[in-house]
């Protein structure tokens, strides 16, 4: 929830998640988060700057890997599978 734009400080939440040293989603799917949203720009940014500086994500979550793409969209789905 704290990714949603009627979050506390999305901006904040969002580089705090990109930058610590160690990100931890849980039950990722949950979210059903829409692939043209505004969550779904947030979620790509956080994993898209993750991936550029090698830092890790851990994501727990009740689909298959080659079906996450169907919760989170194409970009956040391929950039978690490259990393």
């Amino acid at each position: 929830d704290a990714l949603r734009p009627e979050g506390d400080d999305p901006r904040a939440v969002t580089k705090a998640a990109q930058t610590c040293g160690l990100l931890y989603l849980d039950d990722l799917a949950a979210a059903r988060v829409s692939p043209s949203g505004w969550t779904q720009a947030r979620l790509y940014e956080i994993f898209d700057e993750r991936y550029t500086n090698q830092r890790p994500v851990l994501i727990t979550c009740d689909v298959l890997p080659n079906k996450l793409a169907d919760v989170v969209g194409d970009r956040v789905a391929s950039r978690h599978a490259e990393m």
